[in-house]
């Protein structure tokens, strides 16, 4: 855990707000991980289109860089055969994150859908359900403050690691 620990958010007496450490983890791993920065660089590609809905609208976006995300399978038989790319002992070499409350690690997501995306990893392989975890997401809810959010996609509705504990998040 110690050498893919790029800074520690404990919520006692840090001296940067959790956001600020994102931020800045984001800006640093740019610079050192080429996966992350081709990863950002395909999403600038992007391209979005609003459909206006009676009473609502939605938000449409193609962005090429998820390709092999959106389509990887993730099916039992797959999960079984590849190694589980959130955990510690398979994460990129460059790849660094925060240590966050020393339960999960944030880390930059190489294939964005945002800007800015981060994904909220248990280092121990979990399973993917938020019924133990609630507690931990709402606090990492309160640590962010307003501007963020944080997703929890459930194991059968399109996770791309529906077998691994993780959240995401995003300004």
């Amino acid at each position: 855990m110690k050498q893919k620990t790029y800074a520690a958010f404990d919520g006692r007496g840090n001296l940067q707000t959790l956001p600020e450490l994102c931020l800045q983890l984001l800006s640093e791993q740019k610079k050192a991980w080429d996966d992350l920065r081709e990863g950002c660089e395909l999403f600038g590609r992007t391209r979005e289109r609003k459909i206006q809905c009676t009473g609502f609208s939605v938000r449409l976006q193609y962005n090429p860089g998820r390709m092999r995300s959106s389509t990887a399978p993730v099916g039992d038989r797959n999960r079984n055969e590849r190694p589980c790319f959130l955990c510690l002992d398979h994460l990129p070499q460059a790849q660094k994150g925060i240590l966050y409350r020393g339960e999960y690690l944030i880390l930059c997501n190489p294939m964005p859908v945002f800007s800015s995306h981060f994904t909220v990893s248990h280092p121990d392989h979990r399973p993917q359900t938020i019924t133990e975890h609630v507690d931990n997401y709402l606090q990492l809810i309160a640590d962010l403050g307003p501007g963020w959010a944080v997703l929890y996609n459930g194991p059968r509705c399109g996770a791309s690691a529906p077998d691994h504990l993780h959240f995401l998040l995003i300004p």
